[in-house]
């Protein structure tokens, strides 16, 4: 199953060469550029439904008390990842000046709890989120707002329902099918490769008032016209199951 795009063409173009031949089936969006035979490749577009189905997942609201989020007025989840996977090379997320504004801003009307895959300076360290990781999805779900440049975690707060601004350098036309599915066809999250242009939507979004119910209409939309994964995958393995 794939869903991530390398930049470099030659690097895909090797990456396949090397795994495809042995391969019997590949799961992949429509739009995903795999040489594979049609006899081979089977649609799937968001993986993360795996684990947030709503079959599977049903966020719990004692979660947020145990991960040490106060409930009782608006939170908001800021996500750095660490940019240091191979399809990341050549690209950024937030910058410590666009997150300390980002910041600045949204403890003015809640509670900001930073999600980061590295270390943090020392003035942003006390805003780290301490919820374990099994925990986060019920974190992200009852959130007001998640703002953050890694891909999956924004991909996993719009497929909950929660308002999701993502940024970093690889938004673009050749995004992947994932972001553009859930910005233009569901309108669950909104991508910026400005971050400038990304903190200008979250003041907006926050001073205009965020409408949750829509959202969550627009997930449920999501949810009935895409595929189950986890049934499909389990399909796709009892196909070539003698």
């Amino acid at each position: 199953m794939s869903d991530t795009l390398i930049d470099s063409r030659l690097m895909r173009l090797l990456n396949h060469r090397l795994t495809l031949p042995f391969v019997d089936t590949v799961c992949a969006p429509d739009s995903f550029d795999l040489p594979v035979s049609p006899e081979k490749r089977r649609s799937l577009d968001f993986q993360e439904l795996a684990y947030l189905h709503p079959q599977y997942f049903q966020p719990d609201p004692l979660a947020l008390s145990e991960s040490g989020v106060d409930s009782s007025e608006p939170y908001y989840v800021v996500r750095l990842a660490g940019w240091d996977a191979y399809h990341d090379v050549g690209n950024q997320g937030l910058s410590p000046a666009g997150t300390r504004e980002l910041v600045g801003f949204l403890e003015q009307h809640g509670t900001v709890y930073l999600s980061s895959e590295g270390d943090l300076p020392p003035d942003l360290e006390p805003y780290r989120l301490s919820a374990p990781p099994e925990r986060i999805h019920d974190v992200l779900y009852y959130a007001d707002l998640y703002v953050g440049d890694s891909g999956t975690m924004s991909t996993e707060a719009a497929l909950l329902g929660t308002p999701a601004i993502r940024t970093n350098t690889m938004v673009g036309d050749d995004d992947e099918n994932v972001f553009h599915e859930l910005e233009q066809r569901y309108e669950l999250l909104s991508s910026f490769r400005d971050e400038d242009e990304a903190l200008r939507e979250v003041k907006r979004l926050v001073r205009s008032g965020i409408d949750k119910t829509s959202r969550h209409e627009r997930r449920d939309q999501l949810i009935d016209e895409q595929p189950n994964v986890t049934e499909r995958m389990v399909d796709v393995i009892l196909e070539r199951t003698p």
